[in-house]
């Protein structure tokens, strides 16, 4: 069973299917997107991985990111984030990004983005945000309200049998598969900051 909830003009939506809500945001890829080979410059797809956020929290959780921000002064860096490009995006493409919750902890929260068009996969990324006290610059526990919204939407499976280079990897056992993760792995980009780290808790 499947149904689409649609939430603004922009395109957002939460997909259930087989029990896992995701949640989706449409983006054109915009001229400031590009390099000079008109493809997304790899930097910008972070950017619109953070538009997916607030589109999510705004529309997909019903709080409102101005409001967190400003009122409730919490905000949602990221400690971890991982990116596998996977094919090109070009100008003036309106490309979808699916989200979805792959754990909740006490203060942090792990999200799969996928970023595809007409079922082509371009951009992978799994990113690990922390609830976190805007005055305070430390982490906190996640709201009530913030975690009853985002359980809804935690994976059971649809963004992660898609995704590249995972866990599972070190657990594959034939060589086929073995040489299939090698591949990807180095073709894949990873970036960590430790700059809440200290203080995600979670």
């Amino acid at each position: 069973r499947r149904a689409d909830f649609r939430f603004t003009a922009a395109a957002a939506s939460l997909r259930q299917s087989q029990g896992t809500m995701i949640f989706k945001s449409e983006k054109m890829i915009r001229f400031h997107h590009c390099d000079p080979a008109g493809i997304v410059f790899f930097p910008h797809y972070l950017v619109l991985c953070h538009e997916t956020l607030e589109d999510w929290i705004e529309t997909g959780l019903g709080i409102g990111f101005g409001n967190l921000l400003m009122q409730r002064r919490l905000g949602t860096p990221a400690v971890s984030v991982h990116c596998e490009f996977v094919a090109p995006s070009r100008f003036s493409e309106l490309v979808t990004f699916e989200l979805g919750v792959k754990r909740l902890g006490n203060s942090s929260v792990t999200l799969r983005i996928h970023a595809q068009r007409n079922g082509q996969v371009r951009m992978r990324a799994e990113l690990v945000i922390v609830i976190a006290d805007l005055n305070e610059l430390r982490g906190v526990a996640i709201p009530d309200d913030l975690r009853a919204g985002m359980q809804r939407p935690v994976l059971t499976g649809a963004l992660d049998s898609s995704w590249g280079c995972s866990a599972s990897c070190a657990t594959r056992t034939t060589r086929r598969r073995a040489n299939e993760c090698a591949k990807r792995c180095r073709i894949s980009n990873t970036c960590h900051s430790a700059a809440w780290r200290a203080v995600s808790g979670g």
